[in-house]
C-alpha cells in the first residue's frame, strides 16, 4: 500500500506553511533592513557603520542562547506555541525599533532601536527552527524536503525583499534621512499586522501523515546527548555552519564591498535581492531531487562544490565598471548556495532520527550564526580604513569555502527515518 493510500493529507498543511513562511520572512526583513543603506543609516543615527553593522550581527548572536530555549520550547511545548513566542518578539521588536524615532536625540534613538532590533533576533530561532519540525508532521515523505525548502528559504527572501526595498525606501522613494524613518515605520506595520498570523498554527493534524510523524520523538536532553557524538551529523553542523556564515557575512557587508568600488547603495539593494531570488529557483531544483531520489550526502557535496565557486568568481570580478560580472557572480552564489538549505536539513533530521526535527535542524542554523559571527567581525577589521576596500575580506571569505567543500567530502551517514 502507498503512503498516498495509507495516510491522510490534510490541506491545510498549505495554509500552516505559508504562515510560517510568511513570519520568517518578516524577520529576515528586520534582520538586514540597514545592512545595504549601511552608510545613510550610520549618518542617521549618528554612529559609525561597526553599529550598524552590530544591527546585523545581533541577530547571530542572539541565536546561540535563544536557539536552545526555542529547540526546548519546540520540542516541549509544540508548533504552535513556538510560532506565537517568535511572532510577538518579532513584532514588538519592531515597533520600537519605531519608536525609538521619537526621539530627537540620535543616539538615544538608536538605543531604542537596537533594543527592538535585539527583541526581534530573539524571535528568530522560535521561528527558523519551525520548518523541519512543520514538514515531519503535516506532510507526507514525498512532499518534506519541499516544505521544509519552502518555509526555511522565506527567511533569505525576507532579506531579499530588505536588500531591495530598504534602499528604494530610503535613498529613491524618500531622498534624504527622513527615509529613514519612513523605512522603520513602514516594516514595523508590516510585523505588526502579520503576526497575527501565528494564531492559525496547529500543532499537529488529527492523524498522522506519514510512518515518521506516528513515531515518538526524543526528547531535548536526551536528543541532545545523541547529537553531539554522532560525528557525522556534527561534520554535517560544521559544514552547513560555515556556508550560512558565509552567507550571512556577504549579505551583511555587501553594500560596504560594493560602494567601496565604486557602485551605489542602490546597485548593492538590487544585486542582493537577485542573489535571493535566483537562488530560490536553486532551492526548488534541489528540493525536487531532494524527494525524488533522496541523495542527501551526494546533494550536498556537489552544491557546496558549487557555492565554492561562486564565491571564488565574485572575489575575482568585484571590482569597478563590473556590472554585468559581478551580478553573475552573485547570481550562481545564491544558485548553488540555496540549493544547500533543503539538501542539507533534511540530511540533518534523516542522520539524527529518532532525535526531534527542531533539535537536527536547530543545531544546523545556530552554527551558522556562530560562523557569521567570527567571519563578519574579521571581515569588518580586514576593510581598509582609509579607502574602505573589502578585497582582503573577499579572500578570506573565499578560504573559508575551500574548507568547507574539502570537510563536505568527508560527509556520509546512513539514512536512518
Amino acid at each position: 500500500m502507498s503512503e498516498s493510500s495509507e495516510f491522510l493529507r490534510y490541506k491545510r498543511r498549505w495554509g500552516m506553511l505559508a504562515v510560517i513562511a510568511t513570519l520568517n520572512a518578516c524577520n529576515a526583513l528586520f534582520w538586514l533592513s540597514f545592512a545595504p543603506v549601511a552608510p545613510t543609516a550610520a549618518r542617521y543615527y549618528d554612529v559609525s557603520t561597526t553599529w550598524i553593522d552590530m544591527m546585523s550581527i545581533v541577530f547571530m548572536i542572539f541565536y546561540i542562547p535563544a536557539g536552545f530555549i526555542s529547540s526546548y520550547v519546540l520540542d516541549k511545548h509544540g508548533l504552535r506555541r513556538s510560532i506565537i513566542i517568535g511572532a510577538l518578539l518579532n513584532g514588538i521588536g519592531g515597533w520600537f525599533r519605531f519608536f525609538g524615532d521619537l526621539s530627537p536625540d540620535p543616539h538615544v534613538k538608536f538605543g531604542i532601536a537596537f533594543f527592538g532590533q535585539c527583541l526581534a533576533a530573539a524571535g528568530q530561532p522560535f521561528l527558523l527552527n519551525a520548518p523541519a519540525k512543520l514538514a515531519t508532521s503535516w506532510f507526507p515523505a514525498s512532499q518534506r524536503a519541499a516544505a521544509n525548502m519552502l518555509a526555511s528559504v522565506s527567511n533569505p527572501i525576507g532579506a531579499a525583499l530588505a536588500l531591495f526595498f530598504s534602499p528604494q525606501i530610503v535613498t529613491v522613494w524618500h531622498a534624504g534621512l527622513y527615509g529613514m524613518r519612513v523605512m522603520v515605520m513602514s516594516f514595523a506595520i508590516v510585523g505588526g499586522v502579520l503576526g497575527f498570523l501565528s494564531l492559525l498554527i496547529q500543532d499537529r493534524p488529527p492523524s498522522a501523515p506519514s510512518k515518521a510523524a506516528e513515531q515518538e520523538l526524543e526528547g531535548f536532553v536526551d536528543g541532545l546527548k545523541k547529537v553531539i557524538v554522532y560525528k557525522y551529523y556534527v561534520l554535517l553542523v560544521i559544514t552547513f555552519g560555515i556556508g550560512l556564515g558565509i552567507f550571512n557575512t556577504l549579505t551583511t557587508i555587501l553594500a560596504q564591498v560594493l560602494t567601496a568600488q565604486r557602485y551605489t547603495e542602490d546597485d548593492a539593494g538590487w544585486m542582493g535581492a537577485l542573489v535571493i531570488g535566483v537562488g530560490l529557483v536553486g532551492a526548488i531544483i534541489s528540493a525536487i531531487i531532494t524527494d525524488k531520489w533522496h541523495r542527501y550526502n551526494e546533494m550536498v557535496k556537489v552544491i557546496f562544490t558549487l557555492a565554492l565557486g561562486a564565491t571564488i568568481f565574485f572575489s575575482i570580478v568585484a571590482r569597478p565598471d563590473q556590472t554585468g560580472a559581478v551580478a553573475t557572480s552573485l547570481a550562481l552564489f545564491g544558485l548553488s548556495g540555496f540549493g544547500i538549505l533543503p539538501a542539507a536539513l533534511e540530511l540533518a533530521v534523516e542522520l539524527t532520527y529518532p532525535v526531534s526535527e527542531g533539535t537536527s535542524a536547530g543545531f544546523m542554523w545556530m552554527s551558522g550564526q556562530i560562523f557569521g559571527i567570527i567571519l563578519t567581525f574579521v571581515c569588518g577589521a580586514m576593510k581598509n580604513p582609509e579607502t574602505k576596500d573589502m578585497t582582503n575580506a573577499l579572500w578570506l571569505l573565499t578560504a573559508s569555502g575551500v574548507l568547507m567543500a574539502v570537510l563536505s567530502y568527508f560527509q556520509y551517514g546512513d539514512y536512518k527515518r
